[in-house]
């Protein structure tokens, strides 16, 4: 990348423009593809190469929202000017990518809790400028567990068996972090061809507030309410519609088919590895 010559900058003013830039941008022959943005961007920007031909270009980050997620779980730092570097001194690597319903997604989905907790963490996001980051997930976890959630009934097949519970929330995850710096699936990999999944079941409001810091770093597996998966293919279903984020984004339903798509994506990663 360190030769390039030619370049469109796009700008996007509102939600899902990123898709069409992205799709235009295959089609007219660019072989690099920039997100300046946060988890939200590279899920449009992907979304938008799928829809043409994904293999043909390689996806470039700079992290500049307010999560970032992925851009941990790849080696990519939140320092602009380094991440940066990576696009002219770093290497093409290829990782896996999923797909829920009809939208493709690199970092991962939740649906429950966390999805109830992004969707006031973009309201509060959008309403003030005094929190930012790992701030406004934090105050919106604890706002939504003493004020808005319960714990919905889901059907859950994978690997062959059928899990029917009570759920404080179901993390599908590619990458090992999400939700602006939650270590929900500390074991997980964007390059091993599987999802990673994190079924948290029931528990009461002191239990959750009690247990959020666990969450963050990475200790909550040793709790009872705890599973860890791994697999291909999942299908969620719901007795009626849920929130669910899709690398940020929020999307409702009563039905998700979740598959993985190993070495789909070419995206450009650190010199040293991740």
């Amino acid at each position: 990348m360190s030769n390039i010559k030619d370049f469109d900058l796009e700008t996007t003013s509102k939600p899902m423009e990123a898709v069409d830039i992205a799709r235009n941008a295959v089609r007219d022959g660019f072989d690099f593809l920039i997100s300046v943005g946060g988890d939200g961007t590279v899920n449009e920007i992907v979304n938008g190469m799928a829809q043409e031909d994904i293999s043909k270009a390689t996806l470039g980050i700079v992290p500049v929202g307010s999560g970032n997620d992925l851009c941990r779980s790849l080696g990519i730092p939140a320092d602009i000017e380094k991440a940066c570097s990576i696009l002219s001194e770093g290497r093409v690597g290829t990782i896996d990518i999923g797909k829920v319903n009809d939208r493709y997604f690199v970092n991962g989905i939740g649906i429950g809790m966390d999805a109830t907790i992004t969707e006031e963490a973009n309201k509060v996001s959008k309403n003030t400028k005094l929190l930012k980051g790992f701030s406004i997930y934090l105050y919106s976890a604890i706002k939504v567990l003493l004020f808005k959630f319960g714990c919905p009934r889901m059907k859950i097949e994978m690997n062959d068996m059928i899990i029917d519970t009570d759920v404080l929330l179901i993390a599908i995850t590619n990458g090992r972090v999400y939700g602006g710096g939650f270590k929900i699936a500390p074991s997980a990999e964007v390059d091993d061809g599987l999802l990673d999944v994190c079924l948290v079941e029931r528990m009461n409001r002191f239990q959750s507030l009690w247990n959020i810091p666990k969450l963050m770093r990475g200790e909550h597996l040793s709790l009872p309410q705890v599973s860890l998966y791994k697999s291909k293919e999942i299908k969620i279903s719901l007795n009626k519609s849920a929130v669910a984020h899709i690398d940020g984004e929020i999307i409702k339903g009563e039905t998700y088919k979740v598959k993985i798509f190993p070495q789909k994506l070419k995206v450009m990663l650190p010199q040293g590895g991740r």
